[in-house]
């Protein structure tokens, strides 16, 4: 139990435990909370934010030392319903962060050999047409303005396989939860690059529906790209015996959250699968093409954001929706 002087009132000997070793995000010393930044993820701000919002607040947090904990502030009133202390609710989370990190890589990894193939030819196509200009550069007479062509076109598959090498490597890189302003639109077109040739290979029609003036939000881009690209994978798995094969993305905002829709027009999860799709290494796919952990990761993902994910299921298809919460993270137009 903590005042709204950061003073410990009181606690369990492991908080004072962990006060004495300086160890985690406690409170160890006085403080006014409203002078805070509340924009950073501390103790300090976070109860700044419960008594500016009078409702409980959970965030992660990595310490110096590296450890990494849930940190959860729930706000106690006073009967005319002012926030008077908060209680603090500490877990050392280390241990599991690193457990699921390792999931995350395999998980990526998987993905990426599933699409190497795509890759592959996204990257041959440009280069191709590089060695083809250099060679009629070098071996041709060709004049000025044709030479700066054939060096445009040159300069245009470059850049073109750089952006999707660019994307692979955000793709694969481990981070820690890292919020920065993001359009959504630009995380789907990201997510495409690496995915559009896979979609074609398997005839599938894509659709996207982004309501209008979606304002940028505070997102881990990197985490957030991950979780759609399971989710379409699943959804291209999905249609693989479908005579009609549309996978439908599909983002709107709606009570101060944003919602990322992921459809497909399979058959449906059966009951017996669809009380297990979020469950760690369970899988439907044949032994080597899935690991079991997409949904799983991406689930930890979304609630690492404060969000949750679920789906709709019936013969004519399955829907997954992420539903975040907007407040704090919205970025308004000027």
């Amino acid at each position: 139990m903590v005042n709204l002087n950061c003073k410990v009132e009181v606690s369990n000997k492991a908080y004072q435990e962990w006060i004495s070793q300086k160890k985690g995000p406690v409170f160890n010393t006085e403080c006014d909370p409203l002078k805070a930044d509340k924009n950073k993820t501390c103790p300090i701000a976070l109860i700044r934010k419960v008594i500016e919002t009078k409702h409980p607040v959970s965030e992660y947090i990595s310490s110096p030392e590296g450890g990494y904990y849930y940190t959860h502030l729930y706000p106690v009133f006073d009967q005319t319903g002012k926030v008077i202390k908060v209680v603090h609710y500490v877990e050392d989370v280390t241990e599991k962060k690193r457990i699921e990190e390792q999931m995350a890589i395999t998980e990526k990894l998987a993905a990426i050999g599933q699409l190497a193939a795509g890759i592959a030819h996204e990257i041959n196509n440009p280069l191709g047409g590089i060695i083809l200009c250099l060679d009629n550069v070098i071996r041709s007479s060709m004049d000025e303005k044709t030479k700066n062509q054939h060096i445009e076109l040159i300069n245009q598959g470059l850049s073109r396989i750089q952006n999707i090498i660019k994307v692979l490597l955000d793709f694969s890189r481990t981070t820690e939860l890292n919020l920065r302003v993001c359009e959504v639109k630009d995380l789907i077109e990201n997510v495409l690059k690496l995915i559009n040739y896979y979609l074609k290979e398997k005839s599938i029609k894509l659709k996207i529906e982004l309501e209008q003036n979606l304002s940028p939000v505070y997102l881990d881009s990197n985490k957030i790209e991950q979780v759609l690209l399971n989710l379409i994978l699943n959804a291209v798995d999905a249609m693989e015996n479908s005579e009609e094969k549309v996978l439908t993305i599909k983002v709107y905002h709606k009570d101060s959250k944003m919602f990322i829709e992921v459809s497909d027009t399979g058959s449906g999860i059966p009951p017996h699968v669809a009380e297990k799709v979020f469950d760690p290494f369970f899988t439907t796919k044949p032994l080597g093409k899935g690991t079991g952990l997409g949904l799983f990761i991406s689930k930890s993902i979304v609630e690492q954001h404060g969000g949750k994910i679920w789906f709709t299921t019936s013969e004519k298809g399955t829907t997954f929706v992420v539903e975040i919460p907007l407040e704090g993270r919205r970025i308004h137009e000027r």
